[in-house]
């Protein structure tokens, strides 16, 4: 049998593996048991858990990280016809949800080292209209949030961490999701905490009031989606096993991608061609039994992110001389969802992976400036984001890898580049 790390089989790397969901099964029969499944004291205990890791801010779990955007903004007295500048290089589920709810978008072009908004090319003086500067931990490498801060300041701008990937990143040692006005987190299956879904509205106490008002106003998620999210999320933990992975789907994968298709990405990527509001379902309130999921994650949440680091970390170190790899800022303390390589012949190389045993995902961002759903926006033309999104590949870095994994995708990725 062909092998990847010069041993006796080959080692097989899923792309994603989600973060354990402890008491998968346990709890979700605990609550249907005591009826709470939907609301419940944990709901409150997990949202001061996570201010306690935010420097006391203000913190309110809710069905989605765009939701979650979304209230922050109202919250912070954003008015939907305000301009937001915001960096092109962009998931784009987040300038459309943005988009959809009636604000403008002025996009900001990206640095290739980092992958985060160039301050450099902020404009001297903001176009007129623009309220709020939006700005990515892009993939939980912390973005340099003094120099923005300054920015905003001098120009009356609310400014807002987009902290999806970066629960536990830190810059100067102080956290991300507590360097701004206001901040949001994700919580979904492929973040660093998996509550089966969520995110967090965070804000400073002078706005927790109205944030309050406008989360309570949410209607609780029907119980029978949070029961069909747990039974997905344990067909999805076993799935992503290595063993069964490398049987069942890397075989199919690879027909795929001779065909030039990669069905993991058309499976789960967002829909670009039209703007998109916050669906419905995601338009609710957070679940008590997806706060005991996150009181339970947090435990051993650090132990993960440790792992993560030092995947990265590894990776990094071990292809920076042959790849470019994203660096991290000075004095940022990464949370690391993924390691991004800047690649010339991105489909080549994972195709190429893939028959090593190594799975890899092209980047889920874009240059959206690019992109027709955006056509009214204002901004110049974004030609590194552009750049980054033909060539960004994510590395795997999550918590279920081994070291011989790791070296495994060292290995693959060098011999590849090199040929």
């Amino acid at each position: 049998m062909a092998t990847n790390d010069g041993g006796c089989c080959l080692i097989v790397v899923p792309r994603k593996r989600p973060a354990a969901v402890p008491g998968l099964i346990t709890e979700t029969s605990r609550a249907i048991r005591e009826g709470t499944l939907s609301r419940g004291p944990e709901q409150r205990l997990f949202e001061l858990a996570l201010a306690g890791r935010l420097e006391q801010r203000h913190v309110r779990a809710v069905g989605s990280g765009r939701l979650a955007l979304l209230l922050v903004m109202e919250a912070l007295g954003v008015r939907p016809s305000a301009t937001v500048m915001l960096a092109s290089y962009n998931a784009s589920c987040v300038p459309n949800v943005l988009q959809a709810a009636g604000y403008r978008l002025h996009f900001i072009d990206i640095r290739e080292d980092t992958l985060h908004l160039d301050v450099d090319a902020l404009p001297p003086t903001p176009p007129a209209g623009v309220e709020a500067l939006i700005m990515t931990h892009m993939e939980g490498s912390p973005a340099p949030m003094a120099e923005v801060r300054a920015y905003a300041d001098r120009h009356g701008l609310t400014l807002i961490e987009d902290a999806a990937h970066a629960l536990g990143a830190h810059i100067h040692g102080e956290p991300a999701g507590a360097l701004a006005d206001g901040a949001i987190f994700s919580l979904g299956r492929g973040k660093h905490l998996n509550t089966l879904g969520g995110g967090l509205a965070v804000v400073p106490p002078t706005a927790a009031e109205r944030l309050d008002r406008l989360v309570d106003r949410l209607n609780a998620p029907p119980a029978a989606s949070l029961l069909k999210s747990s039974v997905m999320e344990g067909l999805v933990e076993t799935g992503t096993t290595p063993a069964l992975f490398g049987a069942l789907a890397m075989p199919w994968m690879k027909l795929a991608r001779r065909a030039g298709r990669d069905p993991m990405t058309a499976l789960f990527e967002d829909d670009k061609s039209r703007m998109a509001a916050v669906p419905p379902e995601l338009k609710v309130a957070f679940s008590n039994l997806q706060a005991r999921f996150g009181l339970l994650g947090l435990e051993s949440f650090d132990m993960q992110l440790a792992r993560r680091r030092s995947h990265a970390r590894r990776l990094i170190e071990g292809l920076a001389d042959i790849v470019p790899m994203q660096r991290p800022v000075d004095g940022g303390t990464s949370a690391w969802l993924e390691v991004t390589a800047l690649v010339d012949d991105r489909d080549a190389l994972q195709t190429a992976l893939l028959a090593r045993g190594i799975d890899t995902q092209r980047t889920w961002m874009d240059a959206c400036d690019a992109l027709d759903a955006f056509s009214s926006a204002s901004g110049p033309p974004c030609s590194v984001a552009r750049s980054v999104g033909q060539r960004a590949l994510y590395l795997p870095t999550y918590a279920a890898l081994d070291d011989r994994q790791i070296d495994a995708v060292i290995k693959a990725v060098r011999a590849e580049v090199a040929s």
